[in-house]
């Protein structure tokens, strides 16, 4: 039986997405979209020289935080303008 540290440790593990093409998959959208929001600091993602990393449940918070930088819903941004991309 795992103790409630370790638990947590690996829960933290799964929430973690690795990679563009990751975070583009869980908000239904594009690697290059998910590139150009990160570039301009709308999504909370992390970056590791070239890779990009997102956890889950801050992704799902900052979609449904009113405030957030940005207001679309991960199905929007999947529909926003290529051109701006």
């Amino acid at each position: 039986m795992q103790s409630e540290n370790q638990q947590s440790e690996s829960d933290q593990k799964l929430d973690i997405l690795w990679g563009a093409q990751a975070i583009a998959d869980f908000l239904g959208t594009t690697e290059r979209k998910v590139w150009y929001q990160a570039d301009r600091g709308l999504l909370p993602v992390k970056r590791q020289g070239r890779l990009l990393t997102a956890s889950r449940s801050a992704l799902r918070k900052h979609f449904a935080t009113p405030d957030a930088a940005t207001t679309a819903t991960p199905a929007e941004l999947a529909t926003t303008d290529s051109a701006a991309v």
